[in-house]
């Protein structure tokens, strides 16, 4: 039983491994605009092909991206941090489905505006956003230490 454990564990994280190596190929030609995406799930679509029988697999890769695509530009353009996006998704759809998927955003998107809009939650507001500072650099709300900067300059 030991010997079995072990194994498993050895083949899960060489499989966590990979997967994790092949989303960050995958994710570095997003930085080229407009072909970078299509660059992007290519790859993921050509695996999908050759190591599966059938168009299902690789319509539902086509799918995920879609609906990561979906979230990544709603979250730029309400300028709501994306991982606090994807967070607002899934709890979105623990309590409530698809609708509370479709619900997350909008939610998230108020909170945000009131937030920035009181004075005493306005940290909870910028930890919220994804918007650029009044100096034009970029401010990361999950890291204290570009807030600190931040404040500081």
């Amino acid at each position: 039983m030991v010997g079995l454990t072990s194994e498993a564990s050895i083949v899960a994280v060489l499989n966590v491994s990979a997967l994790l190596l092949l989303g960050v190929v995958c994710a570095l030609p997003n930085f080229i605009p407009y072909i970078g995406r299509l660059t992007a799930i290519a790859l993921p679509v050509l695996m999908a092909f050759i190591t599966k029988d059938g168009l299902a697999y690789p319509l539902g890769v086509v799918g995920v991206y879609m609906v990561i695509l979906f979230i990544d530009n709603v979250a730029s353009k309400i300028q709501v941090n994306a991982l606090v996006a994807i967070v607002g998704v899934l709890v979105g759809n623990t309590l409530d489905g698809v609708a509370g998927m479709f619900l997350a955003l909008p939610v998230i998107a108020i909170l945000k505006i009131i937030f920035d809009r009181i004075e005493s939650l306005k940290p909870w507001g910028m930890l919220l956003g994804d918007e650029k500072s009044p100096r034009g650099r970029k401010i990361n709300a999950a890291s204290p230490a570009a807030l600190a900067t931040e404040a500081a300059v």
